[in-house]
């Protein structure tokens, strides 16, 4: 695939484990981040009954603590810098770490520069994901873990009550909406940054004022419309297409040219 995505010129090649089910704005959230190795976190129980764990990690076979050379360390700072790790990575955010896979956006960069899952001979490592990513280190690529919009891991029998939650979740989104990922593990808000649509509008009623709103209505949280002395049903056509989201409408009964209108709006915004 690596072989193919390069010949072909792809941009990035997003690799994903077969049991693994990611949210519909993964793929592009990942690509956004700009990262040339970027995976999309998920939370596993290994072992039954054991506390949830990311599958990235810091260093070596699966070290999830932070030591610098040298630097010893008894089993409560190992349990307190573990803590400390994947504490970090429930806030929601895009962390560097050492080792990641199962679910990787890996850019066109990094695949022309040589990125591969072949074993490395002299590391007796188990699992292609850490010959990949020493490889990468090696070639001079940091790898990174985005943790805004958690992946689920179906690894057992009892992870597929939890994955008929994901997706009906996914269908059923909005984005005030918390998205659970599995137990014992805080609720992630889906990620996405908060739009409000700003407008000065003057009698708009019979021109493109319903099919712009229509269209702003897929990407906006918000809005806050100034009516400039409007003359016809401008006012009323923006109540009813923007009924379902909040809408502040500032109504100036003359024209003013639109200062007094723009002073308004960035008090308005300001708040928003």
């Amino acid at each position: 695939m690596i072989h193919k995505a390069v010949e072909l010129h792809y941009d990035y090649l997003f690799l994903i484990d077969s049991d693994v089910l990611i949210h519909p704005r993964t793929v592009q959230h990942l690509i956004h981040a700009k990262k040339d190795i970027i995976s999309e976190i998920f939370w596993t129980q290994w072992w039954p009954e054991s506390e949830l764990s990311p599958q990235v990690w810091i260093r070596d076979q699966f070290t999830q603590w932070h030591k610098n050379p040298g630097e010893e360390l008894n089993d409560e700072e190992i349990s307190i810098r573990t803590r400390e790790f994947i504490d970090q990575l429930k806030v929601p955010g895009i962390y560097e770490v050492g080792g990641l896979g199962a679910c990787t956006l890996i850019s066109r960069h990094a695949l022309t520069s040589g990125v591969n899952f072949k074993k490395i001979k002299n590391l007796s490592f188990v699992g292609e994901d850490r010959h990949f990513c020493i490889r990468a280190a090696a070639l001079g690529f940091s790898m990174y873990v985005d943790t805004f919009y958690p992946a689920y891991h179906i690894y057992r029998d009892t992870d597929i009550e939890g994955a008929k939650t994901f997706l009906s979740n996914m269908e059923k989104e909005n984005p005030s909406a918390k998205m659970e990922t599995k137990p014992d593990l805080p609720p992630v808000k889906p990620y996405r940054p908060k739009l409000t649509l700003s407008m000065v509008v003057k009698n708009e009623a019979d021109r493109y004022l319903k099919q712009v709103l229509k269209e702003h209505l897929q990407y906006i949280d918000n809005a806050v419309i100034i009516d400039d002395g409007s003359t016809d049903s401008t006012v009323q056509v923006c109540f009813d297409m923007l009924k379902d989201i909040p809408l502040h409408i500032i109504k100036n009964e003359t024209y003013s040219g639109s200062s007094d209108g723009k002073k308004h709006l960035k008090r308005i915004l300001n708040g928003y």
